[in-house]
C-alpha cells in the first residue's frame, strides 16, 4: 500500500491539521458529542493505516487517517465535515486508501 504524503512528513501533516483547524473547525469534542472524528466515513484507522501513521510519524495512539482533509487526526476530536458511515476499518478500504494517498 502507498501510504499518504501526510502520514510520512510531519511538516505537511501539521500544515493540513492547521487548514483544518481554520477551514473546518477540527477542535477537540465535548465530552457529550456524537460526530467525532473515530465515528466518520473520512476516517481511515486500517491495520494498513496504522503502520503508515506509525512509520511515517511515530506511534500515536487513537489517530486515524482523515481522507476527506488530508492529515492524521484524533478519533476523539470534531470538525465540520463529519460524514456519517465511519470509520474505514475492513479490507473494503482499499479504494478510500487508493483515493486518499492520489488527492495529495
Amino acid at each position: 500500500m502507498k501510504c499518504p504524503l501526510a502520514t510520512q512528513d510531519a511538516k505537511l501533516n501539521e500544515a493540513n491539521k492547521k487548514k483544518a483547524v481554520d477551514s473546518a473547525g477540527y477542535v477537540e469534542a465535548e465530552d457529550d458529542a456524537e460526530y467525532k472524528c473515530g465515528n466518520c466515513a473520512a476516517f481511515i484507522e486500517t491495520e494498513e493505516m496504522e503502520s503508515c501513521i506509525e512509520e511515517g510519524l511515530g506511534e500515536m495512539e487513537d489517530a486515524g487517517y482523515c481522507s476527506q482533509l488530508a492529515f492524521v487526526c484524533g478519533e476523539d476530536m470534531v470538525c465540520d465535515k463529519w460524514l456519517s458511515g465511519g470509520p474505514v476499518t475492513g479490507k473494503n478500504a482499499g479504494i478510500i486508501i487508493k483515493i486518499a494517498g492520489m488527492m495529495e
